[in-house]
C-alpha cells in the first residue's frame, strides 16, 4: 500500500476536481430551466456537489501537503508516507492510583 498512496491520492483529487466541474457545469445550466421547481432543485443540487467536491479536494490535498513536508524535512520515514498516515498515540500518563482514599476506617464493635 505505501507504495500506491501517491496515485491513489492524486487519482482521489482528479476525480474529486472531475465532481467539481460537473457541479458548476450542472449550476450553470440550471439557469436555462423554464420551471421553477426544477431550477431550485437543480440549483441546490448542484451547490451540494460543489460544496462535497471542494471538501474532499482540499482534505486530499492538505492530507498531501502534510505528507510531503513531513517527508521533505527528515522525519525519519523511509518510506512513500504510508507509516506518517498512522497517527502516533503517545503513552498515557495517568497518574498512580491511590487506593487509601477509597478505605473507611475500621469500627469498634
Amino acid at each position: 500500500m505505501k507504495y500506491y498512496w501517491w496515485p491513489l491520492q492524486t487519482g482521489l483529487v482528479l476525480i474529486s476536481i472531475f465532481f467539481l466541474v460537473f457541479g458548476i457545469d450542472l449550476l450553470i445550466g440550471s439557469y436555462s430551466l423554464k420551471n421553477p421547481f426544477d431550477f431550485i432543485m437543480t440549483f441546490f443540487a448542484a451547490c451540494l456537489i460543489i460544496l462535497i467536491s471542494l471538501t474532499l479536494t482540499g482534505g486530499f490535498l492538505i492530507r498531501m501537503a502534510g505528507v510531503y513536508k513531513r517527508l521533505k524535512h527528515g522525519s525519519g520515514a523511509k518510506s512513500a508516507g504510508a507509516e506518517l498516515l498512522e497517527p502516533e498515540t503517545p503513552e498515557p500518563n495517568f497518574p498512580e492510583k491511590d487506593t487509601t482514599m477509597n478505605k473507611r476506617p475500621k469500627e469498634k464493635p
